[in-house]
């Protein structure tokens, strides 16, 4: 019998059953020097991420601080990451997704869950907060 996810992949449509598969997904497809909400770059993210989820309590940068983080996740850190997958809509601009699809089309292989999203010179689909 198949488990059915509890998770979806905030920026392509990959749907882990686990908390654990998300963030070794992410850090494996999506991770990233600059951030793709603020677009400031950054030899540390999580730091980034961090200080804008404590400074700011800004919901976007509070579910990429707790998706890049590697240290296990408590309970309530789990529901919390949870809720702010069904809430929040990151906003990823074109130029984003655009170098992404430039990056994963450069490498040998290709994600077969990024590279299905369809990301062209002319059409965008994202949505702004």
């Amino acid at each position: 019998m198949r488990k059915l996810s509890v998770y979806k992949c905030p920026f392509c449509d990959f749907k882990p059953t686990t908390l654990r598969l998300l963030k070794k997904h992410i850090e494996k497809y999506h991770f990233d020097d600059e951030c793709p909400v603020c677009h400031k770059k950054s030899r540390n993210m999580k730091s980034h991420y961090y200080h804008y989820m404590v400074t700011y309590k800004d919901p976007q940068h509070t579910l990429l601080f707790y998706l890049y983080t590697q240290r296990r996740l408590n309970e309530d850190e789990k529901k919390e990451v949870r809720r702010l997958l069904e809430t929040v809509k990151l906003s990823l601009t074109s130029e984003y997704l655009l170098r992404r699809k430039e990056v994963s089309l450069s490498r040998d292989f290709s994600c077969v869950y990024c590279c299905i999203q369809e990301v062209t010179l002319y059409t965008f689909s994202y949505v702004p907060v």
